[in-house]
């Protein structure tokens, strides 16, 4: 950590973190592995030249963000920062809404990652709210949370604001009334081209409806479609087929792990190829 902290080139950290250690009745919080992450962090907050920092796994981020808070408000050259699998209560995601918001250099980030990370309710929202004067972001993962209806109106204002590239926001319990939130926001939208929304199984065929004026807007430049575990039946899947009729814009579509498609549904699909 001190190494990293006196260090004025290095670029690029990934840190992956095994909390856990073994004991004969299983697995239990190693609080050495933790004390030894915390002082790496006091000497990683120091630091300003890191451009990406990617943490995964790591249980303790109550303690560690209070350490990284400095390096996140202060490092004006951070491009990429990337926390998967770390476990955030509230408290831990409000300090990094506030260093985000408290950040100096806000043209510098250009992909956040916050995946798995146990964000949901009003933490979501402000989240997601504290990048609104982030312009230059570009790419957005938020996969594995739980932002709900509130989170989507705010990301709803932030795609009308933001030059992203790239949004996931897949197994985050997006529903019918997320996709009505956020359908108007995303044809309006001129650079989004990647879109993940895998793994929400609770929409139904009238959100798909709803949905389906994004593939058929003229103007969208949607170019990659994630729909992979969404609980899609045949009647989802025509709707999605039609749509694309008249698509021209859209090269990429996942569909994987849909058992609820039959061979009907699969035809819907075959005949646009055609």
């Amino acid at each position: 950590g001190n190494y990293i902290g006196d260090n004025t080139h290095l670029q690029k950290v990934i840190i992956q973190i095994s909390d856990r250690s073994y004991r004969p009745n299983g697995y239990q919080i190693s609080g050495l592995i933790k004390d030894n992450f915390v002082a790496f962090c006091k000497g990683l907050a120091r630091n300003r030249s890191i451009r990406r920092l990617r943490i995964i796994g790591c249980t303790c981020m109550a303690v560690s963000m209070e350490t990284l808070y400095s390096f996140l408000e202060h490092n004006s050259n951070l491009s990429h920062l990337v926390m998967d699998s770390c476990n955030m209560d509230t408290e831990t995601t409000r300090l990094l809404v506030s260093a985000l918001s408290n950040r100096r250099n806000k043209s510098s980030l250009r992909r956040l990652e916050l995946v798995s990370c146990g964000i949901r309710g009003p933490e979501s929202e402000e989240l997601i709210a504290s990048l609104n004067q982030y312009c230059n972001l570009v790419q957005l993962c938020l996969g594995g949370n739980q932002i709900g209806l509130n989170g989507c109106v705010e990301l709803g204002k932030l795609l009308q604001k933001s030059r992203l590239k790239e949004l996931d926001i897949e197994c985050n319990d997006i529903d019918d009334e997320c996709i009505d939130v956020l359908i108007g926001p995303l044809t309006k939208n001129e650079s989004l081209i990647k879109l993940s929304l895998s793994q929400n199984k609770d929409i139904t065929t009238a959100g798909w409806q709803i949905f389906s004026a994004l593939l058929r807007d003229p103007n969208s430049v949607l170019e990659a479609l994630h729909l992979s575990e969404t609980g899609l039946d045949d009647e989802g899947a025509a709707v999605i087929a039609n749509a694309l009729v008249n698509n021209s814009t859209l090269k990429i579509l996942y569909l994987y792990y849909n058992e609820n498609i039959s061979a009907d549904g699969w035809q819907a699909f075959f005949h646009i190829l055609q």
